[in-house]
């Protein structure tokens, strides 16, 4: 597997990565991702640190089934059999 190596420019013509060391690269594709510092949102109403960010979508399908499953009971869940 490749090493990282730092990507110093990006051709969008010919469509090629220049690496560090003048090494370049023609990828079929590529993914720029920038990176990302979480914040917390303040919303009316709510506590202070009440509010979580969801960062991954295992986060997210949790906290959906955490506010599901009160709402719901065996009398009034649905049957697929």
């Amino acid at each position: 597997m490749p090493s990282a190596r730092n990507v110093v420019r990006i051709d969008p013509v010919t469509r090629e990565l220049v690496l560090e060391g003048g090494e370049s690269l023609r990828p079929r594709s590529l993914v720029l991702a920038t990176g990302v510092t979480g914040r917390r949102l303040e919303i009316g109403g709510t506590a202070p640190g009440s509010l979580s960010p969801l960062r991954t979508e295992r986060q997210s399908l949790t906290a959906i089934v955490t506010l599901i499953r009160p709402m719901t009971s065996p009398a009034s869940s649905p049957s697929f059999s």
